[in-house]
């Protein structure tokens, strides 16, 4: 059995307990990355690891995945686990209010509901700070999942006062949620811009022939949202709220049919996005958008957003791909079926080392 010790070298040394050829085996993550980048990911777990946890200038969602290991807690709380519960709270101290103006309110003011890109004590991003700030839109899927860990960690330890605190606050998300759904769809999928989603600034949204961008149909915002009302619907459950249970219900429900229209034309995976015109970005084999995304799905299947039947597609689908998606323990955000990372839409795409490696080298291990 794995124990997690809350060292880095534990937190990035995962288990392959499920595998038939390496049972008992283990996958160092670091030696993916180049000596002096050891060296720098070490240095600031450290600075990280050790209180006080301000030392750190400010904590990001998309990075907080990493040692959120709350499937594994232990009394007292490891470091890593104080760690996600004060960069939680970061996150949600500073929920927008619909008075926090973004750029002197230049870029307009973030709605209520809205969290961060990049959190601190007093302080807070409400948009994805790299690339072309003024065009991107707020911080949407980056929202989502401080919701999905916070909810997480409160269901692992069965806190009901503090299920009680952050109650009111994730409603606040899912109403900045529901403000984007699009009745065209029958209210099915969301409109989101540039920049709203979680894997670094690499959604450029929907490019008009003018070279502005609109909003579009982004698979990640559903499949995110979706996992986070799951967890809210455990949330209001276990507080005995029977009213917020069955609205988040309602709400889950209406992702789920959605989700139907984001598959690639074979029904197998889920496209990266899909324009109000019917273009499907991140499809194998087009001649334009033609590439496989692989954070919808490989969250959708790690989180159970989907079934089975389609789960084993998804997998199916991504392991078919290789070493072009998988060239050593990591996975690419996005590959092409020739192997060719994709610059997809922005100027600024994702490096290995985020969310896109750490959720899906669990299941691809095995």
């Amino acid at each position: 059995m794995h124990r997690n010790t809350g060292s880095l070298d534990s937190l990035l040394r995962v288990p392959r307990t499920n595998s038939t050829v390496h049972r008992n085996t283990y996958v160092d993550l670091l030696t993916s990355f180049l000596p002096e980048e050891r060296n720098l990911i070490r240095t600031c777990f450290r600075q990280l690891q050790h209180p006080p946890l301000t030392r750190h200038p400010c904590l990001y969602p998309r990075t907080d995945f990493i040692p959120l290991l709350t499937p594994f807690p232990s009394s007292p709380p490891s470091r890593a686990v104080q760690m996600s519960r004060q960069s939680q709270a970061w996150f949600f101290n500073n929920l927008a209010d619909g008075s926090n103006a973004y750029a002197g309110g230049a870029q307009g003011w973030a709605p209520d509901g809205c969290s961060c890109d990049n959190a601190e004590p007093n302080g807070c991003n409400y948009k994805q700070g790299d690339g072309n700030v003024p065009i991107h839109d707020w911080t949407f899927e980056e929202t989502l999942s401080a919701v999905v860990m916070q909810a997480e960690l409160l269901l692992v330890t069965r806190n009901t006062s503090e299920m009680l605190t952050y109650s009111a606050r994730f409603l606040r998300v899912s109403n900045f949620m529901e403000t984007r759904r699009d009745p065209a769809t029958g209210m099915r999928l969301f409109l989101t811009g540039p920049s709203s989603n979680l894997l670094a600034p690499s959604f450029g949204g929907w490019t008009l022939d003018n070279g502005r961008h609109a909003w579009s149909y982004m698979a990640g915002i559903s499949v995110t949202y979706t996992a986070a009302l799951n967890r809210l619907i455990e949330v209001e459950t276990m507080l005995g709220n029977a009213a917020l249970a069955t609205l988040y219900t309602q709400r889950r429900n209406l992702n789920l049919q959605g989700l139907h229209e984001l598959y690639d034309p074979s029904g197998a995976y889920l496209v990266r996005s899909l324009d109000p015109n019917g273009t499907k970005h991140g499809v194998l084999g087009q001649a334009r958008h033609g590439y496989f995304e692989a954070s919808p799905n490989h969250d959708a299947i790690a989180w159970r957003v989907v079934n089975d039947t389609q789960a084993v597609r998804m997998f199916a689908a991504m392991t078919s791909l290789g070493a072009k998606l998988r060239p050593n323990v990591f996975v690419r955000p996005t590959a092409s079926s020739r192997g060719l990372m994709c610059r997809a839409h922005m100027p600024v795409q994702a490096s290995f080392f985020t969310k896109s490696s750490l959720h899906a080298h669990v299941f691809l291990s095995n």
